[in-house]
């Protein structure tokens, strides 16, 4: 489905609410209402963002239309897409109460597609929190269950194919641990899967984690590559949130590719109505901003980055937020501010510490060399 076709069906669902408000109450009309209630969500979170307004008010409805009684062709996507909203505007407490309802009902009714969902919104939760073993298990299950199942109508029901998503997960939480081949593989077979099955969304999804793994394994050439087909690819499709988010990964790509004057641009057009992922966007924006030569201002972003994480939680990309700060202010030392120095191995201590208790070996390992190269430039910091 194109970016017209997504633009039709809205207002065709739209004009079937307004029909149905003009309808007299009965089970019937109630009925008729979640049905589209339901597939106006998925349309307005496809386009406008999954954390959008539009979509929260079409599945809160929805949920409504649900309560009393047990529908549960509608109930998965509804508390699916209530998840994915709480998710994308970084509500912790919420995605893990709709996590824990989506095992709970998968348990009281033997429903596999439940589980599916249940496993992958305990992942996503896990992920945000910064638990990447946890994580990897619930990513881990999900796949075994979707590939089980083999049901194309999930992609639709939760916003993408959990074969396809979980494999993706996973290659972005191996990045993270250290595995960076078995993370690139996984990250390919997601897509791949995504193609053959066609389903844009998917493959629009496939495309960014695919990015996302170039981009936490700092491999600038192909990072751009697979950012601009991406972005491409969203934008064709009438994906307008999921080609901004996209953007900023673009720009840093660009940035470290020598063109530091578009990277800039592109990195700062990346932040749109989502909020999550906000600590690792910014983390990006604060190297570009660094590679622009404007140090301080990239020291700016990293506080707001952190100041985000102690916010809202979303703690995955903490340590390399401390790891970017420690840098910035070693970069910044000056005889007018030795104090810095000081400041800059307690961050970097801070990004190994933070790394070390989530698992995370790769963003350990790159805090441990920025402690070193500190250290071996000022032999008095120790």
């Amino acid at each position: 489905m194109g970016g017209l076709a997504y633009e039709r069906g809205a207002e065709l669902l739209g004009r079937a609410l307004e029909l149905l408000a003009a309808t007299p109450p009965s089970e019937g009309r109630d009925r008729n209402e979640l049905w589209a209630q339901v597939r106006l969500g998925m349309v307005r979170a496809a386009t406008k963002g999954q954390g959008s307004p539009g979509a929260a008010a079409s599945f809160a409805r929805a949920r409504e239309l649900c309560a009393g009684d047990r529908h549960l062709a509608e109930e998965l996507p509804v508390l699916y897409g209530l998840f994915l909203v709480s998710w994308h505007q970084v509500n912790l407490p919420a995605t893990a109460a709709y996590a824990a309802q989506l095992l709970d009902v998968a348990k009281s009714t033997h429903d596999p597609s439940f589980l599916v969902a249940g496993h992958q919104a305990s992942g996503l939760t896990a992920f945000q929190h910064g638990a990447l073993e946890t994580a990897r298990h619930h990513f881990g299950q999900a796949v075994v269950t979707a590939d089980s199942l083999a049901d194309p109508s999930l992609a639709d029901v939760m916003h993408g194919d959990p074969s396809v998503a979980g494999r993706s997960l996973v290659g972005f939480v191996d990045a993270l641990s250290g595995q960076p081949s078995q993370a690139s593989a996984l990250a390919a077979e997601g897509l791949e899967l995504a193609r053959r099955s066609g389903h844009s969304w998917s493959i629009a999804v496939a495309m960014s984690m695919r990015t996302w793994v170039a981009v936490v394994l700092r491999q600038h050439e192909r990072a751009e590559g697979y950012a601009d087909e991406a972005a491409a690819f969203a934008a064709e499709a009438g994906f307008e949130d999921l080609a901004t988010s996209i953007s900023t990964m673009r720009g840093w790509a660009k940035a470290h590719r020598g063109d530091t004057a578009w990277g800039l641009e592109l990195a700062e057009a990346g932040f749109g109505r989502a909020a999550f992922m906000m600590p690792f966007n910014l983390a990006l924006l604060a190297e570009v901003e660094h590679l622009a030569g404007r140090a301080e201002r990239a020291l700016a972003t990293v506080d707001r980055g952190l100041a985000e994480v102690a916010c809202r939680g979303e703690r995955f990309y903490e340590a390399e937020l401390h790891r970017l700060r420690g840098d910035l202010l070693a970069d910044l030392l000056s005889e007018q501010v030795p104090e810095r120095a000081a400041e800059a191995e307690t961050c970097l201590g801070r990004a190994v510490e933070v790394a070390r208790g989530q698992g995370a070996h790769l963003l350990e390992a790159r805090a441990l060399d920025s402690l070193a190269r500190l250290r071996e430039r000022l032999p008095s910091a120790r």
